[in-house]
């Protein structure tokens, strides 16, 4: 079980931690490794359609590409093959570019004839077979299991934001080290990516939970694989930040990253890290919404945290009341009104925002907790995202969901993920350094 307030050194096990813009460096009680973060991209023509990874084309004047920013390098194969990958709290599973994908873009491509250790899937097999993440059960919750593109190999497809991009290939297994820990993994060979070069990287490293690593096939995830070989503890810390990087902290919890104590809230259905979100507040005014209209529906994934996502995604309907409610009481704000405004993707000079930054509101989240609700707070000094000299809105409307709470958000807190218990857990960030 976790404990907020434990002491890192209590527990007995292998302590990683996956630092961004650090250098190696290898001890006894820790491993922090290099992990890259790539400035957030901005869409510099000043007009057309961004086609977002975390969400359908969102038509902007300009604007913030939602991609996440934060990576890591991974390593497959022997001898090992190097991979920056996107680090994907809203995905499930380790895909790479496999050599010769022509939609892949320009980045590295895994070469399976240079790996001594590598194998592919079968697709006649008990393991591709799997369609479902519960022990016994014989339905297929994504359709059934396939071979590949004319192969004998076990096939997948993954969807990303909500179709928006994809990527298609087969699963394949071989020795995948990250962090300095070392297993026999499955992964996705990509030969397939959609639109061309959509996650704009060399691949992707999911992190939520084994039913959205159903594609169809259900296969064993990278970190279940650590907690079952290397007995680390499911969860995991993590922080971020937009000027030094980050830290994944592996199965343990690092009390000197945060301030006060962890507040934990359930996660409301075992897929992504979904909350419990009751309203949504500009400054102290709620957007009045019913609380089903952050939840998780026939048709609507729900709200929940994503570091493959940069910015704070909403759905029309929240987003309509967002710009409503904050056009009605901060209309005299630079950018809030008039006819080429934040809300519709444009940029303003920082000469015009920044005197009056500490007048916006921040964005407040009351949250369904353990011990009862508590608030998470957006401050306006991160969704006015100063780009290029500009300040650009890091607030979007997309179909879909309820809340994307992506980067921006996640900058500001220390945040434990925590699988074993299915929850998760928020303290302000005070230092996200190795």
């Amino acid at each position: 079980l976790i404990n907020g307030e434990s002491n890192p050194q209590h527990h007995m096990m292998v302590k990683v931690s996956i630092t961004l813009l650090a250098i190696v460096i290898i001890c006894q009680s820790a491993l922090a490794i290099q992990v890259q973060r790539h400035p957030h991209k901005f869409h510099p023509d000043g007009a057309g359609a961004i086609n977002a990874r975390a969400g359908n084309t969102i038509n902007m004047n300009g604007g913030v590409l939602t991609l996440g920013a934060y990576f890591t390098d991974v390593e497959i194969g022997s001898p090992a093959q190097t991979f920056s990958v996107l680090i994907d709290t809203g995905s499930s599973n380790l895909v790479v570019p496999a050599k010769g994908c022509e939609t892949c873009g320009n980045g590295p491509q895994f070469d399976p004839s240079s790996s001594s250790s590598f194998s592919a899937v079968p697709f006649h097999g008990d393991y591709c077979s799997k369609c479902n993440p519960d022990e016994g059960a014989s339905e297929c919750i994504f359709g059934s299991p396939y071979s590949w593109a004319n192969t004998t190999h076990c096939g997948f497809g993954i969807t990303y934001g909500g179709g928006s991009s994809g990527l298609g290939g087969y699963w394949a297994m071989d020795k995948v080290c990250w962090g300095g820990l070392c297993v026999d993994a499955t992964f996705g060979m990509g030969e397939l990516e959609f639109p061309n070069d959509s996650l704009g990287n060399s691949g992707i490293l999911g992190l939520a939970s084994g039913f959205n690593g159903c594609n169809p096939t259900c296969v064993d995830l990278l970190y279940d694989t650590y907690v079952d070989d290397l007995n680390i503890p499911n969860y995991f810390g993590m922080c971020l930040t937009p000027s030094n990087g980050g830290v994944i902290d592996v199965g343990y919890i690092n009390t000197t990253r945060y301030t006060g104590e962890l507040q934990y809230a359930p996660m409301e259905v075992d897929r992504w890290y979904n909350l419990i979100v009751k309203d949504v507040l500009v400054g102290s005014v709620s957007l009045g919404l019913p609380q089903f209209a952050y939840a998780t529906t026939n048709d609507v994934i729900g709200s929940f945290i994503d570091s493959g996502t940069s910015t704070l995604l909403m759905s029309p309907s929240i987003f309509s009341s967002f710009q409503t409610v904050y056009q009605n009481n901060f209309c005299s704000l630079p950018g809030i009104c008039g006819n080429n405004t934040l809300f519709t993707g444009e940029c303003y000079p920082v000469d015009q925002i920044q005197p009056h930054i500490v007048e916006y509101p921040s964005i407040n989240f009351l949250v369904e907790g353990e011990q009862g609700e508590f608030t998470l707070s957006l401050p306006a000094s991160s969704y006015l995202m100063n780009i290029s000299d500009q300040y650009c809105f890091g607030v979007q409307s997309v179909i879909g969901v309820g809340l994307v709470m992506g980067d921006i958000f996640l900058e500001n807190y220390y945040v434990v993920y925590d699988r074993e218990n299915v929850r998760v857990g928020f303290a302000p960030l005070s230092s996200c350094s190795e």
